[in-house]
């Protein structure tokens, strides 16, 4: 486990190249380029009525990397202290290292954001609610105060 947990200040939002031409938009991104990981899952989200809002957690260990496909995602995240919100629009990625708190607001059905995982779907890597973070977050300090 790395000596500190990560922060909102470790998180930046950055755009992929986009090449327009008169047929539309190519967004080719090297993933050994601009993925901090090695992917080993991808889903997107998709038809998300207007205004609802998806994730709403945490993850122990998995990490994430979001790609706005297309529309645009709104992304706040929570490190136990502070909060902060990112917008993704098209073409435009986020790295979530694990332990970051994250919630996705999706202003139109069409948006879709992609994720890449490092980690298969473990339904164990997840906390919930904010209070499982918070209480999980308490037993990291506490292990790391403690030899």
């Amino acid at each position: 486990m790395a000596d500190s947990l990560p922060s909102i200040g470790d998180l930046e939002v950055v755009s992929a190249p986009g090449f327009r031409d008169a047929r539309g938009v190519l967004f080719p991104l090297e993933v050994q380029n601009i993925v901090p990981f090695s992917i080993m899952r991808l889903f997107w989200i998709t038809d998300v009525p207007a205004g609802t809002r998806r994730g709403a957690h945490a993850h122990k260990a998995a990490s994430q990397f979001y790609i706005c496909c297309k529309g645009k995602v709104d992304v706040e995240v929570w490190d136990g202290k502070d909060r902060a919100n990112f917008v993704l629009n098209t073409g435009e990625t986020i790295h979530i290292p694990p332990m970051l708190f994250s919630t996705e607001f999706f202003s139109a059905p069409d948006n879709v954001l992609l994720v890449a995982s490092d980690r298969l779907y473990d339904k164990d890597d997840y906390l919930h609610t904010p209070d499982a973070y918070m209480k999980y977050l308490a037993e990291l300090h506490h292990h790391r105060l403690c030899p």
